[in-house]
């Protein structure tokens, strides 16, 4: 899977090898004709038959930047008709470069052709293979811009890969905004989905805070009604219990004084006849209806009594 991490390691290894490559090709000078490693060209000098060396050529024209990888090298001047020419290129740090080219019957020669020259400036001269050789010519100053470099035999500039490393860096920059823009987007949704669960575990324990606080007030409310129930029917039941026990002591005091009143005038019927009086059959008979009344006073009062109780 690619991540941002294995993404700029990727990045970082291109951009490497392109530099690597780069710092590689100006050490490389390849040869195309008749091009000739060779050391610092040696002094001129006289053979032993003492043959005049001849006049050196000149050097008419050569370019002030040369670009090997996009054109063509060519430099033009003057020699001894029919002579060959040797071109020698040197700069410091690098191999010199040897060429050979012909002079027509006109003494003109020229070169033009592919060489692939470091970066840097190039000095070159020319002089014409003799024995003994001719001087060196007027030296010219050749300023190589390289603007590629070669893989396998292929000619890659650097304008492609600087615009291919753009697009890439530009790609990679686009990939990791998208992976931070989408990070950024999944840490709001989970910052979302918590809040989102916060406010529902919230409701739901609100939801059954108010439930239970509602149970318990209902519990509470039916255990007082309950507890008002019970007390409303002790006090019932007290008072029912203080109704009977007055209405009993009322019955009693009732009776009490229904007895006293018959048994005072069965006193004073008592004691006339103690007396040796007799009674009048209205006296006996008001006599037996007292008993009677109270016989029946008192069994009243004790039938009331039991419903009371």
């Amino acid at each position: 899977m690619l991540t941002i991490r294995n993404f700029k390691k990727i990045l970082f290894a291109i951009t490497f090898t392109v530099i690597f490559l780069l710092a590689s090709n100006n050490k490389v000078i390849a040869q195309i004709g008749e091009v000739d490693v060779a050391p610092t060209p040696p002094p001129t000098g006289g053979s032993s038959l003492d043959i005049p060396a001849p006049l050196a050529p000149e050097i008419n024209v050569a370019p002030e930047i040369y670009y090997p990888l996009d054109e063509t090298l060519y430099i033009e001047g003057k020699a001894d008709p029919k002579s060959k020419v040797e071109l020698f290129f040197e700069k410091p740090g690098s191999n010199p470069v040897r060429i050979t080219v012909d002079a027509n019957s006109g003494g003109e020669w020229f070169l033009s052709q592919k060489l692939e020259l470091a970066s840097g400036e190039w000095m070159v001269r020319a002089r014409i293979s003799f024995d003994p050789p001719s001087d060196w010519s007027n030296p010219r100053i050749i300023q190589s811009r390289v603007t590629g470099f070669i893989v396998g035999g292929v000619r890659v500039k650097y304008a492609p890969i600087a615009i291919a490393l753009v697009l890439l860096f530009l790609l990679g920059g686009g990939f990791l905004l998208y992976a931070i823009m989408r990070a950024r987007s999944v840490r709001i949704g989970a910052h979302e989905r918590e809040l989102q669960e916060g406010m529902e575990r919230h409701e739901r324990e609100l939801r059954e805070n108010t439930e239970r606080h509602e149970r318990e007030l209902r519990e509470t409310m039916e255990r007082r009604e309950r507890d008002l129930q019970e007390s409303l029917i002790k006090m019932e039941h007290e008072s029912r219990i203080k109704d009977r026990d007055a209405t009993a002591l009322l019955l009693e005091q009732h009776f009490s004084g229904i007895r006293e009143g018959v048994l005072k005038e069965l006193e004073h019927l008592e004691l006339k006849v103690s007396q040796g009086a007799s009674l009048s059959s209205d006296e006996e008979e008001h006599r037996a209806k007292l008993l009677s009344n109270l016989r029946e006073a008192e069994e009243a009062i004790t039938k009331k009594l039991k419903e009371i109780k």
